[in-house]
């Protein structure tokens, strides 16, 4: 323990050789930021989530015109049905059963672009509207895809367990596909 007292020199206009002693006991402290600051970024975070509700997306699916969604076209076996209703008609097909996460905004509209996109590429409820090398092309990707698992994307089955498929779905929907192939090309 020093017993000396410490002297600061002061630096002011008055006099250059005044000197203090240093407190001991006071040490310099960091200043701590206010907790305020966060609480109101928060706040402001929670009012623009609120906000953005009132201009999400609408979660509605078009009417289906039965003409053309001709599934009869398909030649689906039971097992295939349930498979494709169950996996792969939320987004390709105008029978959506929206998630109730997608009623949130800004997650709604990430779904709706997704069930969009899906639809532009491939919409059952439009099935009949394809012509036979449309149709022939569309069964081919969707044999491709199911082989080597990249439908449906890992996203979707994250969200929708039951649209994750088994190995012996993915063996129904492959060989329903490769046989629907091979009559669509018997036909051109």
């Amino acid at each position: 323990m020093n017993v000396f007292p410490q002297w600061e020199p002061t630096m002011n206009n008055q006099s250059s050789s005044e000197i203090k002693p240093i407190d001991s006991t006071s040490s310099p402290t960091p200043k701590k930021r206010p907790r305020r600051k966060w609480w109101i970024i928060a706040g402001g975070v929670v009012a623009a989530l609120v906000v953005l509700q009132f201009f999400g997306p609408t979660l509605q699916n078009p009417p289906v015109d039965p003409l053309l969604a001709d599934e009869g076209n398909l030649h689906l076996p039971t097992d295939a049905r349930h498979v494709l209703r169950t996996a792969c008609m939320d987004c390709h097909s105008h029978t959506t059963d929206w998630p109730w996460f997608a009623h949130i905004a800004p997650i709604s509209w990430f779904v709706v672009h997704n069930v969009d996109e899906g639809r532009e590429h491939l919409n059952f409820s439009r099935w009949g509207s394809y012509t036979p090398k449309q149709q022939s092309k569309l069964i081919d990707e969707i044999s491709t895809v199911i082989r080597y698992e990249r439908m449906p994307p890992s996203l979707h089955t994250l969200t929708h367990p039951s649209a994750r498929l088994s190995t012996n779905e993915r063996f129904v929907l492959y060989f329903w596909a490769r046989n629907q192939l091979a009559r669509l090309r018997g036909q051109e």
